[in-house]
């Protein structure tokens, strides 16, 4: 199954299973519109000729490797990139929730907030339920606003089982 990114203004983007380099750095400069800061640096990467882009899963994001021409190579995280700070990195999984009273007894905090853009953009897709780093989590309002909301264990692993 696809990973999908979304971005804080709710921007849906489909990652391929098995993305090549090229395919990474197409999805970044989609993603960053050909631009990116890295911060706490600062640093500044406004042309990509020179360099090279990989991607690789880390827990709850996305690294992106960058080599310059020099050979030199950093990780950055989507979160150290101003454009796309906030952007989600998720793995839809099959499943429905139950109603409101059984699922909120599933759930276990902590919660990661999301924007009200990343909400709807969940809630306009029939996935109930997404790999999120290790957790397995479903979405909804908390808090005062929104979040993706882990399950308990033995709930995350049933639904991880219906997968096959």
């Amino acid at each position: 199954m696809q990973n999908i990114l979304i971005k804080p203004n709710g921007e849906r983007l489909e990652i391929p299973n098995n993305s090549s380099a090229e395919c990474a750095v197409l999805l970044f400069l989609k993603i960053a519109d050909g631009h990116c800061t890295i911060s706490p640096s600062n640093a500044s990467v406004d042309s990509f000729s020179a360099m090279q882009v990989s991607m690789k899963h880390n827990e709850n994001e996305l690294l992106l490797t960058f080599v310059d021409g020099d050979g030199d190579a950093w990780d950055c995280a989507l979160d150290e990139i101003k454009e796309t700070k906030g952007t989600l990195l998720l793995q839809p999984l099959n499943g429905r929730c139950a109603d409101f009273d059984t699922e909120v007894r599933k759930l276990q905090r902590p919660y990661t907030p999301i924007t009200k853009e990343q909400f709807d953009a969940l809630f306009a897709v029939p996935n109930d339920y997404y790999m999120f780093g290790n957790d397995v989590v479903t979405f909804g309002g908390a808090d005062g606003g929104y979040a993706l909301m882990p399950l308990q264990t033995k709930y995350a692993k049933a639904i991880l089982e219906a997968q096959a």
